[in-house]
């Protein structure tokens, strides 16, 4: 045996004489020591021996470090690389579910003037002519079973806002939010009709197909309205007035939209969908509201 101090905690034991000469930690205190030589009687100090294991344990932590670093900068880079791809995907995914909102709201549209050979006014009004509820109430019955139970508990002979019906004002169907319009209170409609005379909808006036001498596929029936502020039960939309300011244009009320090209989607009277862009003149946008200016106006398909 080997007799040895520790210098750093003071420590007395003896040391196997296998381990003479070798470096680990201290019993007591847990630093590196080196245990002495003993020659003869004589114990003798010792240089330092290399810990087993600690350098290549050393290096293979370093390794792994790096290897971590590098995978973070790679996907960090990745992420960077693929957003605008994503963001892409994502909004064309929006794109096609607003498409889906407006045929729904197409077939619904439809259904109603096959029904009662028009379509639906832009609102109903009482025996004063106030109004009292909009077009989109009125297609609740062909929007599927939820909608048409929502539409027979309303008073459509009361205001869209009186006691009774405002407890269904947060009930708005799905088809009437657009899905990249996502600031919008949850019982905004994202949708709303052009209103005025020679409109699709004049005002509490219903119009038939043969009152569309433009053609139903150079008609406008609906358009979308981000943030738009109108309760989906609201008869409130977008006076064809308005239509002077453009797409986009910042005015409260004009058309408008959240998607990522710089437009909105609308749904002609013919049922096809196509995105007009806000560089479309406001004289362009008024000749497609109206369904009788004698316009014909050619535009890409949705």
């Amino acid at each position: 045996m080997i007799p040895f101090t520790c210098p750093h905690c003071g420590l007395e034991t003896d040391v196997l004489d296998q381990f003479a000469g070798q470096t680990g930690p201290c019993a007591g205190c847990g630093r590196d020591v080196t245990v002495p030589v003993l020659v003869g009687t004589k114990v003798v100090s010792a240089s330092p021996r290399k810990s087993v294991g600690r350098t290549p344990l050393l290096r293979i932590s370093l390794f792994v470090f790096a290897g971590l670093c590098c995978l973070v900068v790679f996907f960090g880079v990745l992420i960077v690389l693929l957003t605008p791809a994503i963001q892409t995907v994502r909004e064309n995914s929006r794109r096609s579910r607003c498409s889906d909102n407006l045929t729904a709201i197409y077939h619904a549209m439809e259904a109603y003037q096959q029904d009662n050979g028009s379509y639906p006014p832009a609102y109903t009004v009482d025996e004063k002519g106030q109004p009292l509820h909009s077009w989109r109430v009125l297609l609740l019955p062909y929007m599927g079973p939820q909608a048409e139970a929502l539409y027979r508990q309303l008073h459509l002979d009361e205001p869209w806002d009186s006691t009774w019906n405002a407890q269904f004002a947060n009930q708005m169907p799905s088809e009437f939010a657009c899905p990249s319009d996502p600031d919008r209170n949850f019982d905004e409609t994202s949708y709303v009709v052009v209103t005025g005379k020679s409109t699709m909808f004049p005002d509490s006036q219903s119009v038939k197909i043969s009152d569309c001498p433009d053609g139903l596929t150079n008609t406008v029936l609906v358009v979308e309205l981000h943030q738009s502020g109108i309760n989906w039960l609201d008869p409130q939309d977008v006076p064809f007035a308005l239509l002077a300011n453009g797409i986009n244009s910042g005015t409260a009320g004009s058309c408008c939209s959240k998607h990522a090209e710089e437009g909105m989607n609308a749904l002609f009277a013919d049922g096809s969908i196509h995105f007009l862009s806000e560089i479309l003149t406001p004289e362009e946008l008024k000749s497609l509201a109206t369904r009788n200016g004698g316009e014909q106006v050619t535009l890409p398909e949705f």
